[in-house]
């Protein structure tokens, strides 16, 4: 009889999550999720080596894939990732659960998360999302912060250095 209602129950509790994702990603300005595949993230974090970043922020984090290879690279970084997605955040809260992870995934409003403790911020989000961003991050980001863009140029910044990777463009920034 449990497992009847098991049985009966995942696919409704899932149905509701996929609910709430649909309407963060159609009728709210979210962007909705795409995963930035490992290659890319590999890349991305081969040029950002040179300096270890003490504290990494990834606003809309998806399944935190970045966040979890830049775990890897930088062991002493803070990881938090911010998404609203509430069937992202169910995931990331079972996986990192489960794993041990020290990735730490908020339900916050990335225009309202305060960024000035970040010292590398990655972004894959869409262009108006990247020109609200860009005006958050000239107030609150610290001299040295650097940012990542992948395929969205921030309009109030002038990029470092731009990479293609896999056709799309990645634009690195510094503050």
């Amino acid at each position: 009889m449990i497992f009847l209602w098991l049985i009966l129950l995942v696919p409704i509790v899932y149905l509701i999550f996929l609910v709430f994702s649909v309407r963060e990603t159609f009728f709210t300005e979210r962007p909705p999720y795409v995963a930035t595949d490992s290659r890319t993230i590999r890349a991305i974090l081969e040029e950002l080596k040179t300096k270890a970043p003490a504290f990494i922020c990834e606003p809309g984090c998806g399944q935190a894939d970045f966040l979890r290879l830049a775990g890897r690279i930088f062991p002493q970084a803070e990881l938090v990732g911010l998404e609203n997605a509430p069937d992202l955040r169910l995931i990331n809260w079972i996986h990192y659960r489960l794993s041990g992870s020290r990735i730490k995934v908020l339900s916050v409003d990335f225009f309202k998360f305060d960024y000035q403790k970040a010292d590398l911020i990655y972004c894959y989000l869409n262009s108006p999302t990247m020109a609200r961003l860009g005006e958050i991050f000239l107030k609150q980001c610290s001299k040295g912060t650097r940012i990542v863009s992948r395929s969205f140029p921030i309009p109030q910044l002038m990029p470092d250095k731009i990479l293609e990777i896999k056709k799309k463009k990645v634009y690195f920034y510094n503050i």
